[in-house]
């Protein structure tokens, strides 16, 4: 296991009542669209009976030249047998799953005040997590403050503000 697979589960598990853990032999079928990684799972659930979303994260390997390591914010499926699948293209063969219920629970019960049901990503680099997001085409980094879901989403609230009225 990568150290900021280890580190993000033990950030995470902080702020969740549900199991964050790795996710092992995901089989990639790189059928969907690239950077479409919420929509390429809903697709498999319209095909697929009995196919659920995972939500979580794609941790890569650590990035010697940068010092770093990406933590991309990620949904796949999962049959009923409990098979994991992946159907959007991956960059690099050389990732790990983590799963993160609350990313899905918490994006569908505040739906209504988010732009995106995808959490910040993350850059993992000395020991401390930066929130990344993708505005107007660009790369963002900024502090977070912790890795709770509210902090996760900030981005993605219209105002950049998180209302009393969240739901946990």
């Amino acid at each position: 296991m990568f150290k900021a697979t280890r580190e993000l589960i033990k950030n995470r598990q902080a702020f969740t009542k549900y199991p964050v853990v790795q996710a092992f032999n995901v089989e990639h079928k790189n059928s969907g669209k690239i950077n479409q990684c919420f929509q390429n799972a809903c697709n498999s659930i319209d095909r697929n009976e009995g196919v659920t979303i995972v939500s979580g994260w794609l941790i890569g390997s650590f990035d010697k030249a940068t010092g770093s390591t990406e933590i991309i914010q990620h949904y796949w499926n999962v049959n009923r047998d409990g098979t994991f699948f992946d159907t959007t293209p991956k960059h690099t063969n050389n990732v790990e799953y983590v799963i993160d219920t609350q990313i899905m629970y918490w994006s569908q019960k505040n739906l209504s005040l988010l732009d995106s049901c995808v959490s910040s990503s993350l850059l993992y680099v000395d020991e401390k997590f930066t929130a990344v997001n993708e505005i107007n085409g660009q790369l963002v980094f900024s502090n977070i403050k912790n890795l709770s879901v509210e902090n996760l989403f900030l981005h993605s609230l219209s105002n950049n503000q998180i209302p009393q009225k969240l739901a946990a």
